[in-house]
């Protein structure tokens, strides 16, 4: 295929998007204060796709809660020897809700990320300057990603864009969709965290099954986990101690094929509609 032929399959891929993502707009409602999905037509309250796929277990985080708590005991020890037996109590408190802080943080961090990354994408598309980074502790992992980005995408499509099944009660807001360098369309997943979950590609799953009945092809599915420090800790199973290694950017797809794991969020939004009976 010629690169004209190329062209213009991509621009009326591109625009067959577009009229699709108008049409599911038309079809559910947004509530950001609540984060809540409805149907417009019978206010049929939808799903969220990171809702379904967050089902599925973290063992790890049982670890980590525990090791915050010894994390913020570990140097009290002096303190603790005078302290009342109210206040004792009170930093042991405060102690088991060290993870809850440590993720609040994280989650304000990774919401300033997603809002610049928006923004760079959409100033991509509208081909207009590009959003100046004004928070260090993101210019890191932003560099990391624009580097990655310059090597494999050829158009950005979408960004933070709201997408729905009304037939299958769910609906998500997707970070980017993308052609690849190699014309593949891909569901691109922003994470700004310590490591790569599988429910991420079961999110990722999840995106691509509102795109279906608009017959449109999902080729790709790419997770990318944008590091928020130099290093991080990881949990030896071997030694069973936490070791400290390069925090450096990942980009994941999932092991298994799309079809597999759309059956599998399928599955997961069979049991979120059992534990939830009430919706």
């Amino acid at each position: 295929m010629n690169n004209w032929l190329i062209m213009q399959s991509m621009n009326n891929l591109i625009e067959k998007i577009h009229e699709a993502v108008k049409d599911m707009y038309s079809q559910v409602s947004f509530d950001e204060e609540e984060h809540k999905y409805t149907r417009k037509s019978d206010g049929k309250w939808l799903a969220g796709i990171s809702s379904v796929s967050d089902i599925l277990p973290k063992p790890y985080l049982i670890a980590w809660s525990a090791k915050m708590v010894t994390e913020f005991l570990q140097d009290k020890q002096d303190k603790i020897k005078e302290l009342s037996n109210e206040n004792y109590l009170l930093l042991l408190d405060e102690a088991k809700n060290t993870h809850r802080k440590k993720s609040k943080d994280a989650l304000g961090l990774g919401s300033k990320g997603h809002e610049f990354l928006e923004k760079y994408i959409l100033a991509k598309i509208r081909n207009i300057e590009l959003p100046k980074l004004e928070n260090k502790e993101l210019e890191r992992p932003i560099q990391e990603f624009i580097k990655w980005e310059e090597e494999n995408i050829k158009q950005w499509i979408l960004s933070e864009a709201r997408i729905c099944d009304i037939e299958e009660e769910i609906a998500g807001t997707l970070d980017a969709l993308a052609i690849l360098k190699d014309n593949k369309l891909a569901i691109i997943d922003f994470k700004f965290a310590n490591q790569i979950s599988q429910s991420y590609h079961l999110q990722t799953a999840g995106y691509s099954i509102p795109f279906e009945k608009y017959g449109i092809q999902i080729d790709d599915r790419i997770v990318i986990r944008l590091p928020k420090t130099l290093k991080k800790k990881v949990y030896n199973k071997q030694t069973r101690k936490y070791e400290e290694i390069d925090n450096n950017i990942e980009i994941r797809r999932s092991p298994f094929s799309i079809e597999f794991d759309k059956q599998n969020f399928r599955y997961a939004r069979a049991l979120y509609k059992y534990i939830n009976a009430s919706e």
